[in-house]
């Protein structure tokens, strides 16, 4: 569980620097400071450990109380990165249905959800710079994998199974 949990850990840096990169290329006046920047890093590192102890705890088949590692890591979304969750959870449920239609709106409307708010609809009619572009591609690759995480977070949890030790005789009479 510590490996799955240490997978996460990098994961979550890994999404954190991705964030930090198109919070770059996207700004029109950008102005960030090495405080704001570690507070990204360090709760997307927090977030991503959570998800990985909660894969780790599903295949290990823990206890389902391990799905709420992730909650603390939730507090990076208490700023503008709350305009990223509902195309993460759009993500999230399409990895889930089971209809090709269903998946294919779901995925559509996180795109919208996405590229609307990055975008802005402030009516300016401006041309994107290449480095906005790249800024928003970015944001919709980063909403995906968000997506994926929280897709993992919220799968269904086995029952757990009931192990016998070795050389123990099971209840079951035949």
């Amino acid at each position: 569980m510590l490996g799955a949990a240490g997978r996460g850990a990098l994961a979550g840096l890994a999404w954190g620097l991705l964030a930090r990169l198109f919070m770059r290329l996207i700004a029109t006046t950008p102005e960030f400071t090495w405080g704001g920047t570690l507070a990204i890093l360090g709760f997307s590192t927090l977030l991503g450990t959570g998800l990985g102890l909660v894969v780790g705890a599903r295949r290990g088949g823990r206890s389902r109380w391990w799905r709420l590692a992730p909650v603390p890591g939730l507090v990076l979304f208490m700023s503008p990165g709350m305009t990223l969750v509902p195309g993460a959870v759009l993500v999230a449920l399409a990895l889930a249905v089971r209809s090709r239609a269903a998946t294919v709106l779901l995925l559509l409307a996180a795109l919208i959800a996405v590229v609307v708010p990055a975008v802005g609809l402030d009516g300016e009619g401006g041309e994107a710079s290449p480095t906005g572009s790249l800024g928003l591609a970015l944001v919709i690759v980063a909403v995906g994998l968000l997506g994926v995480g929280f897709h993992e977070w919220w799968r269904r949890w086995a029952p757990p199974t009931r192990h016998t030790p070795a050389g123990a005789r099971s209840e079951t009479r035949v």
